[in-house]
């Protein structure tokens, strides 16, 4: 019996010992709320949606999607109550069920340089545990890609910087980039970042490792050749559709930097008219063989066009198990904002998962297809989309995968990305 209590004392003290160690490797919860500005809320809500992406990616805490729309409308009349800032935090805490509180405020200057300012705040008590800028002087969509980033990872307590006065802060700062310049571009029209992709001879379709998944239509593997070309670095967005079009046919309306869904291969081909009549360059879809290359990577044999070439929750943005249901494991239950992920080998985010991607290419089968830049426009009616989406699992994920719907049709899952050519 006396053996039989040590082990009782010694089950307990070990429960009580490791108990904490658990707590402590939980996640917090936290919500980042749209930046304060009068005139520049588009460009607020791309800030708060790059932070939360970058928050995900950090992966110390559990960011909430801010789709639940009535905590949301509550959230906003609180915004809008005459409380106090810390008074606010704590309502909101209450409201969205969080432990931190990201906002801030974004500020346009005379000289056309911006400023993000952001605080992280204690909801339960309203007090600011972090608080930082960061300015440019220039345009927003560098602020946005090479500066908001390193403000995230300040915030979270991955990088350390140290107070300067503004009247001290030079005109620029060191510039956070994943690639070098020459070889990305900006289209100066809808503010997307183009990839400038090689080229080169890789096998297309499903390879021999991956015979158990590989659909019929995914074969024969064969040699193809390509030119070098410049793709988006990431999907289309909800922000820059609404640039070229004027309007934003999109289901999952949670801000300019998600992807723009529900549109149809015909509407894409207007959008391309539009966009190449105000542009210096030409733009269209990828091709099949142009999109599969890039998602492994430039050719490799790769299953999946993520950092890693693997799928995980941290990854990528795809759905359940068993298809199909979305996942919010990874904080989104349905869409992302692009970039939300890390980039493949190319620099490319998003190849896998999110929103599926049209193509150029109408259905056929690879055997009656050329091997030299092909672009298969013979009979068929339907257009091929590839990539995966967040509600698929992970058979649907894959680099090869084939997957096609009428022009006309416009789904929740389906977006795209552009194609710059090379001259």
């Amino acid at each position: 019996m006396l053996i039989s209590m040590k082990s009782v004392l010694l089950v307990v003290v070990g429960f009580l010992l490791i108990s904490p160690m658990v707590a402590a490797q939980e996640k917090q919860r936290l919500a980042v709320l749209n930046f304060a500005t009068r005139d520049f809320v588009e460009e607020a809500e791309a800030i708060a949606e790059e932070l939360r992406g970058a928050f995900v990616k950090s992966g110390k805490y559990t960011v909430i999607d801010r789709t639940q729309t009535e905590q949301i409308l509550q959230e906003w009349e609180t915004q809008q109550s005459g409380l106090t800032e810390n008074q606010k935090a704590i309502k909101i805490g209450i409201l969205l069920n969080v432990k931190l509180i990201v906002t801030g405020k974004l500020n346009k200057f005379a000289s056309g340089g911006w400023q993000v300012s952001a605080v992280m705040l204690d909801a339960e008590t309203g007090i600011t545990l972090k608080s930082e800028r960061v300015r440019h002087e220039g345009d927003f969509f560098t602020l946005l890609d090479q500066k908001v980033p390193g403000l995230a990872m300040i915030l979270a307590g991955l990088k350390q910087t140290t107070p300067v006065p503004p009247s001290q802060q030079p005109a620029t700062q060191a510039a956070i980039s994943t690639e070098p310049s020459s070889n990305t571009w900006r289209d100066p029209v809808t503010g997307m970042v183009f990839v400038r992709v090689a080229g080169g001879s890789f096998e297309m379709g499903c390879h021999s490792g991956n015979e158990g998944e590989c659909d019929g239509d995914e074969k024969p593997v064969r040699t193809v050749r390509l030119s070098p070309f410049w793709l988006g670095k990431h999907e289309v967005t909800q922000g820059q559709w609404k640039k070229v079009m004027g309007n934003n046919p999109s289901r999952f309306k949670k801000g300019d930097n998600y992807p723009v869904e529900q549109v149809s291969w015909d509407d894409v081909q207007t959008f391309i008219r539009k966009l190449n009549a105000r542009s210096s360059v030409t733009f269209r879809l990828p091709s099949e063989a142009q999109w599969e290359f890039a998602c492994r990577a430039g050719g490799k044999p790769l299953k999946y066009g993520t950092a890693t070439g693997r799928l995980t929750r941290r990854t990528a943005n795809y759905g359940t198990e068993e298809c199909c249901k979305g996942d919010s494991s990874d904080g989104h239950l349905n869409t992302s904002p692009v970039g939300s992920y890390d980039a493949n080998g190319l620099g490319l985010h998003d190849m896998t998962g999110n929103v599926w991607e049209w193509v150029q290419d109408k259905k056929t089968n690879y055997g009656i297809v050329g091997t030299d830049n092909p672009i298969y426009e013979g009979s068929g009616a339907s257009r091929v989309n590839r990539g995966g989406g967040w509600r698929y699992s992970p058979q649907y994920l894959r680099c090869s995968i084939r997957f096609n719907y009428a022009p006309s049709s416009r789904t929740y899952r389906l977006g795209f990305r552009l194609l710059r050519t090379e001259n």
